[in-house]
Parts: structure tokens; C-alpha cells; sequence
């Protein structure tokens, strides 16, 4: 786990009702020595994210991340909750993990997770951050958004070894042109995890954007099952981005059912 991964993680640990975290807390709850737990939490505090109130109290939240906390508005946390709601609705029926993905510069960055009460144990952690490209959340969140940008910061050739990607920037671009008519991408994953997803992805109307993606075991999955859950899918966005007044799924129900 990165350093950047496991910041995230105990930046995930405040909330509402916990306002404060303390080495020792953090370190069980992370399953980290306290002496890295405590260098940690430590460089978050230098770069503004949190700030330290004393041994006795521990960390709260700094001034930059209240500042980006502001930058992210009202509207993207309720089009968060809007979209957590109907995947959770998904994955009390289905055998799926939900993810709930932004763009960082070139990288997917999960910030939800929203689990089954399946056995199914491929979690990523909320915080991890994987090349776009090489995952279907990551496509759909390229698939909305402009093919020249994305011809401009992608590289000509396509790499990500830990998932054992390789493919060029042209044939990447031709995928995401299929995938913004049937409006769907799908993982086709290289490493042989025995896994499979499918996301797409929603744009407020000031111009938030998520990525959301439904992930499931290949083997427990038929062909007519990929195709309901990717109805599902579709009809978890078209609800979502109805509400947020999306053009890109406004008044498009009869398309879905010619998508496949």
C-alpha cells in the first residue's frame, strides 16, 4: 500500500461523529506500527490537511482540507449520495462491489466503495488511484470527456504493468467511441484475476463528475447476467443523472434497450 493510499485511508477515518484521530486509533484501525502511523500523520499535518491540537486530543482537519472541502460544494455530495443510494439498492441483490470513482489528471481515484454482503473479496480501498485506462471506471470517466483532451494528456502508448496493460492511445480512443454509444465500458481485464466490471459515468449540470462501476466474479456471471447487470448499470446512471440534469442520459430509456 502507497503512502498516498494510506493517507487517504486515515483521512477517510474523520467524519461527523469522529472529529478527531489519535496515533494510537489510527494505527489499530489501519493496522500500522505507531511510530509509521505517527510519521503520517505528521506529513499530513505539514501539508494542511490536518492539524494537531495536542497529544491528548490528537488530529482534526486542517485548513486545506476544509478548503478543498469547500471546492467540492454541496451539489457533488448530493450527487454522491444520489448515486450510493441506488447502488446500494444493486448490491443487496447482486453479487457486485459498487466503486464510486473521480478523474485525477490522468488516474481513476476510487472515494467510495459500496460493498456486498456477498463473499466476494477483490476490494480496492477507498483512496486507490489506477491509470484510467486500465480499468473500466476509469474508461467511462474518459468516455465523458472530450476525445482531444484525452488524445492531449494520454501518452502514445498505454502501460500499466501491475495489471499487465499495454495498448495504444489510438486503439484506447477507438474503444471509447463504441463506449459512448452503447454508454458502457467494460474492465476486459489483463491480468487474469478472474474478475470482470462494467461502469459508465454521470455530469452534474456544474459540471461534477463520477465514474460508477459495478464488479463481479467472471465465473458466477452468464452472458444474459452481464447483460441485466449492465442494465442495472445504465439504469442507476439514467436515474442519477435525470436528477442532475445530465443531457447525456436525459430521455434515453429506449436507447438503453438497444445497447446491447
Amino acid at each position: 500500500m502507497s503512502s498516498l493510499e494510506k493517507g487517504m485511508l486515515a483521512l477517510r477515518l474523520l467524519s461527523e461523529t469522529r472529529r478527531h484521530l489519535r496515533v494510537s486509533e489510527v494505527a489499530a484501525e489501519l493496522r500500522l506500527p505507531a511510530s509509521s502511523t505517527s510519521r503520517l500523520l505528521k506529513a499530513l499535518e505539514g501539508q494542511g490537511l490536518l492539524t494537531h491540537l495536542g497529544r491528548n486530543i490528537g488530529y482534526e482537519a486542517g485548513h486545506e482540507l476544509r478548503r478543498l472541502a469547500d471546492l467540492r460544494g454541496k451539489e457533488f455530495d448530493q450527487l454522491l449520495k444520489a448515486a450510493r443510494t441506488q447502488l446500494r439498492k444493486i448490491v443487496a441483490k447482486k453479487p457486485v462491489i459498487a466503486y464510486i470513482s473521480t478523474l485525477q489528471g490522468t488516474d481513476a481515484l476510487i472515494i467510495e466503495c459500496v460493498e456486498s454482503n456477498s463473499p466476494i473479496r477483490f476490494v480496492a480501498s477507498e483512496g486507490t488511484m489506477i491509470p484510467a485506462f486500465a480499468t473500466a471506471v476509469g474508461k467511462a470517466l474518459l468516455m465523458r470527456t472530450d476525445s482531444r483532451q484525452v488524445r492531449k494528456f494520454l501518452p502514445k502508448l498505454l502501460t500499466y504493468p501491475a495489471l499487465r496493460y499495454r495498448k495504444t492511445r489510438e486503439r484506447l480512443l477507438l474503444e471509447l467511441d463504441a463506449s459512448r454509444v452503447r454508454k458502457w465500458t467494460r474492465l476486459n481485464d489483463s491480468a487474469d484475476r478472474g474478475i470482470d466490471a462494467v461502469a459508465s459515468a454521470v455530469r452534474s449540470a456544474d459540471g461534477h463528475m463520477i465514474g460508477i462501476a459495478l464488479c463481479f466474479l467472471q465465473d458466477g456471471v452468464s452472458a444474459s447476467e452481464f447483460e441485466h447487470l449492465t442494465g442495472l448499470l445504465l439504469e442507476c446512471c439514467r436515474e442519477v443523472g435525470k436528477s442532475f440534469d445530465d443531457p447525456y442520459w436525459r430521455d434515453c430509456a429506449g436507447q438503453l434497450a438497444k445497447t446491447f
